[in-house]
């Protein structure tokens, strides 16, 4: 496994990048990550990653090239509660178009004892 990464900030986000190659159990994956995050207001943040990774050896169905294009946001609604969202969009050898999102409310309740 060979891994190279580097995260820098530019103006107002945080830019960072990966590119790794592992050629182990499983087959060989070589590929990269792009990511951005920047805050939108005071209380919301987006981040949005696109991922390109070639695939060879798991299956001979599954060999070829996976992209994967994600955006995710946070929103803190209030203190102790945030909604985080994600949508992915991936494309592969075994599965042209994928569509997941998920949403989380996240509630920091303090018990009353």
């Amino acid at each position: 496994l060979a891994t190279v990464a580097a995260e820098a900030p530019v103006r107002f986000a945080r830019l960072a990048g990966e590119l790794f190659a592992d050629d182990g159990y499983g087959g060989r994956r070589i590929g990269g990550t792009a990511t951005a995050r920047w805050p939108v207001t005071r209380r919301v943040s987006m981040t949005s990653t696109l991922a390109v990774v070639d695939v060879a050896g798991a299956s001979p169905r599954a060999d070829g090239t996976v992209v994967s294009a994600l955006g995710a946001a946070a929103w803190q609604v209030d203190a102790g509660i945030a909604l985080f969202a994600t949508a992915d969009l991936s494309s592969s050898p075994t599965q042209p178009l994928a569509v997941r999102t998920l949403a989380v409310l996240d509630l920091a309740f303090e018990p009353d004892l």
